[in-house]
C-alpha cells in the first residue's frame, strides 16, 4: 500500500471519527435513524482502518 493510499485511509479515518464525535454533541435525533446502530457502524469502520494502516506498515 503506498502513501497515498495511506494518507487517503488517515483522512478517512478522521472524517469518520469527527462523525462519530458529532453524534455526542446531539440533543434531538431522527425518530427513523438508530443512534446505537450508526455509533456502532462507524466504531467499526474505525477499527477496519486501523487495521489495514497496521498490516501496511513494515514490519
Amino acid at each position: 500500500m503506498d502513501n497515498v493510499d495511506k494518507n487517503q485511509m488517515r483522512e478517512h479515518w478522521l472524517a469518520t471519527y469527527q462523525t462519530l464525535s458529532l453524534l455526542e454533541d446531539l440533543h434531538v435525533w431522527p425518530v427513523e435513524l438508530d443512534i446505537a446502530d450508526l455509533e456502532d457502524e462507524l466504531l467499526e469502520e474505525l477499527d477496519e482502518i486501523e487495521y489495514q494502516l497496521g498490516q501496511s506498515c513494515p514490519p
